[in-house]
């Protein structure tokens, strides 16, 4: 649903996948972690932001699918859109490998707002090998949020 979403242009698929990810940090909230607190309390968040989509996505597609998708997720869960994140230029995550997307996120990921102080939800919609989610974390804690938190749509193994 991802793809159809960003690169079929299904804008109307941005509200389901923003249900799916608010049931799936619901279902989240029943689930312990190893310190025993909740993994996911929405009353912990102050906002969400989304993994950007670089600016050359951005013109060929005419939106950002995750700035979509969390927009709706954003009124789901009653929280405000942190849209702060920037990318810069980078070759498209899906053809690199492991070693090959951390080097092509290294210094492409910035701010555009303040963040000091603010707990964040990050939202992308697949986390392949983590490096967008851990380059844009970084940028975040880099920036002076006090914690990060990331959730996804799907997980590829």
């Amino acid at each position: 649903m991802a793809t159809a979403l960003k690169d079929g242009h299904e804008l109307r698929l941005a509200p389901i996948l923003a249900a799916a990810v608010a049931t799936a940090l619901d279902e989240a909230c029943a689930w312990p972690a190893k310190d025993g607190a909740s993994r996911f309390d929405r009353a912990a968040v102050d906002a969400l932001c989304f993994v950007p989509a670089t600016h050359e996505a951005y013109l060929r597609r005419g939106f950002d699918h995750m700035e979509l998708v969390a927009r709706e997720l954003s009124w789901l869960l009653s929280l405000p859109v942190a849209d702060v994140l920037v990318r810069e230029e980078g070759m498209d995550q899906r053809t690199l490998g492991r070693d090959e997307r951390a080097r092509n996120l290294e210094g492409t990921v910035g701010l555009a707002g303040d963040v000091e102080g603010l707990s964040l939800l990050l939202v992308d919609d697949v986390i392949t090998t983590g490096a967008s989610v851990c380059a844009c974390a970084k940028a975040l804690l880099e920036g002076g949020a006090k914690s990060v938190s990331a959730c996804a749509l799907a997980r590829v193994w």
